[in-house]
């Protein structure tokens, strides 16, 4: 056990937030836990600027868009979000020992930023798979780039809450964060 960030991925609607809440579920009160999504800094600004539902799971596919073209955009100005995400990490690790932080990523180059930032060990890549989701993946780069990244983990999601849990805890046991 240790500090360690959890990188997040998965096409809409696969399972990711169910699969973070497991994961805090299973690691118990007694550790140190935080969760960070790259897409929350500009799905904030752009709901201040302009008129995005404030619920995400009714995101319309040119909503998804928007917010996957903006961020990129913000990104390549100064990359001021990714850095953000990189402070929110750190700020938990110095204040707490042993601390798991899941980061919801969608982009590929920037997962790839955080494994560079935080080393193979501490810093796992993590796949949420759902066929029935994968069916009609969304239109815009985020969604689409998903499969263009060598996970260090697949989680099943295509069963029951139980069997997504049962997972959950198998993984965790696999890089040592729980004993079953």
């Amino acid at each position: 056990m240790g500090d360690k960030v959890l990188i997040i991925n998965g096409v809409a609607n696969s399972g990711k937030d169910t699969f973070v809440d497991m994961v805090q579920f299973a690691i118990g009160k007694g550790r140190a836990f935080n969760r960070i999504s790259t897409i929350d800094f500009v799905f904030d600004l752009c709901q201040r600027l302009f008129e995005i539902p404030k619920d995400r799971s009714n995101l319309l596919d040119k909503e998804r868009k928007f917010l996957s073209e903006m961020k990129k955009a913000l990104n390549d100005y100064d990359g001021r979000f990714f850095e953000i995400a990189v402070s929110n990490i750190k700020n938990c690790f110095n204040h707490h020992s042993n601390c798991i932080v899941t980061v919801m990523c969608r982009e590929p180059e920037e997962i790839a930023r955080f494994k560079e930032e935080f080393g193979d060990t501490n810093c796992l890549a993590v796949l949420i798979r759902n066929p029935t989701e994968e069916e009609d993946i969304p239109d815009n780069k985020s969604d689409k780039g998903v499969f263009k990244y060598q996970y260090d983990y697949t989680i099943r999601n295509n069963g029951s809450k139980g069997e997504l849990l049962d997972a959950t805890i198998k993984f965790l046991n696999e890089i040592g964060e729980i004993e079953e």
